[in-house]
């Protein structure tokens, strides 16, 4: 999960996310990251499988921003560590949900997916 210049989250999923970042942040990635950069780091958790990212990505998406912005905290109170999230409360947004963050991401790797982007270094 990153969140735009304009505070909204953005959650999409891919094989490298420092490449994914870099298509963002130079206008070529999502529609709805374009003229919302530089996009920073809120969440991320790696899991071994596609199939399991989007069904991961989709949960996420589904949370209120709230729950969102909660496992984002976790995330980064943790050294920016994936600390079990995997289960339970989670907080990676870029849908529709009326939160105001908007679309998501599904630009998936050929291998393992990942959730969220990178951390843009500042």
């Amino acid at each position: 999960m990153a969140a735009c210049r304009d505070g909204s989250l953005y959650t999409g999923i891919c094989a490298d996310v420092t490449a994914r970042l870099r298509e963002h942040n130079s206008g070529r990635g999502a529609k709805y990251t374009r003229g919302r950069g530089p996009l920073r780091l809120r969440y991320l958790e790696a899991l071994p499988d596609k199939g399991g990212a989007l069904r991961r990505e989709m949960e996420i998406k589904r949370l209120k921003r709230a729950e969102k912005l909660r496992l984002a905290e976790k995330y980064e109170a943790a050294g920016g560590r994936d600390s079990g999230a995997a289960g339970g409360e989670d907080d990676g947004d870029g849908d529709g949900d009326g939160d105001g963050d908007g679309g998501g991401n599904r630009d998936a790797g050929k291998e393992a997916g990942t959730i969220a982007l990178p951390l843009l270094q500042e």
